[in-house]
């Protein structure tokens, strides 16, 4: 089964459900999370940074050479330096919400709400997205995002009275 044939249909069930119309609740109080999660979450938070700083070195080194993006606000995917050249121009703060790690033999899709903050009084937009890391090297070979068309509410930061 190719990667494409497992991703499209993961991406697709997800996406029909509410996980755009409602940032899910908080983990229960005691929640830990697992190794993966830890780990790919310092991963999705460092290829962020990397992107908003224009990092280059760190991209490549996280990045397969054929990397693809796939979204519907194109046709076509956007290949490695597509993908470069719209993070250069964003240059927005990217932070990671609701990371969860699906493991199939030596690929990991990790899935989690991105949202995008912009410098002013502008809100930050919220995607919904899909990466596919290979775990041996941890090179990441995919991402499939999506932006919803009217705003999703952006997730409530823990008040420490909940």
């Amino acid at each position: 089964m190719s990667l494409h044939r497992l991703v499209v249909p993961l991406c697709a069930a997800a996406l029909a459900g509410t996980a755009l119309a409602a940032v899910p609740a908080a983990a229960p109080p005691g929640a830990t999370a697992t190794r993966e999660v830890v780990e790919y979450t310092a991963l999705e938070n460092r290829l962020a940074a990397a992107l908003a700083a224009g990092d280059r070195a760190t991209i490549a080194a996280l990045l397969e050479p054929d990397f693809v993006q796939f979204s519907p606000e194109s046709a076509e995917p956007l290949d490695r330096e597509a993908f470069l050249a719209a993070g250069r121009a964003r240059r927005a703060t990217l932070v990671v919400y609701r990371l969860a790690v699906l493991s199939r033999g030596d690929t990991d899709l990790v899935s989690f709400l991105l949202q995008r903050e912009t410098p002013g009084p502008a809100v930050g937009r919220l995607a919904f997205c899909v990466d596919v890391w290979r775990r041996a090297d941890h090179r990441l070979l995919a991402r499939y995002r999506i932006e919803p068309r009217a705003g999703a509410p952006l997730p409530k930061a823990p008040s420490g009275r909940d």
